[in-house]
């Protein structure tokens, strides 16, 4: 993951693939800081994959009836419903955690960036 640090404005955010290099705030040039993803982040990947396999069973059976996907007859349409929103659900919680861990990452970084100035 990555974020934009401005040393003109002082302020740190996420990274967005447009802003090429510069400041969100201010338009001067920013300092890219990369952090890993945790475990947190890769989960919500997966997860998200899981949310998208539930709605392509869902609609392939109770929407438009594929034979293919005769074995989700054994289920309930409300569980797969739940299963699709609780797997969003999570994803979204994943996410959350892993833009928490990042930020604070990053604000550790640029802490030392500044002490070593």
């Amino acid at each position: 993951m990555k974020f934009c640090y401005c040393p003109e404005c002082k302020t740190l955010h996420p990274r967005n693939w447009y802003s090429r290099e510069k400041c969100e705030v201010c338009n001067s040039e920013c300092t890219t800081i990369e952090v890993r993803r945790s475990i947190y982040g890769l989960s919500m990947y997966f997860v998200s994959i899981v949310a998208m396999i539930l709605i392509l069973l869902y609609v392939g059976h109770f929407q438009m009836e594929v034979s293919v996907f005769d074995f989700m007859s054994s289920l309930s349409s409300d569980v797969v419903v739940a299963g699709i929103f609780g797997s969003i659900g999570l994803a979204f919680a994943l996410q959350y955690m892993d833009l928490r861990r990042a930020s604070n990452e990053a604000e550790r970084i640029v802490r030392n960036m500044e002490g070593r100035n």
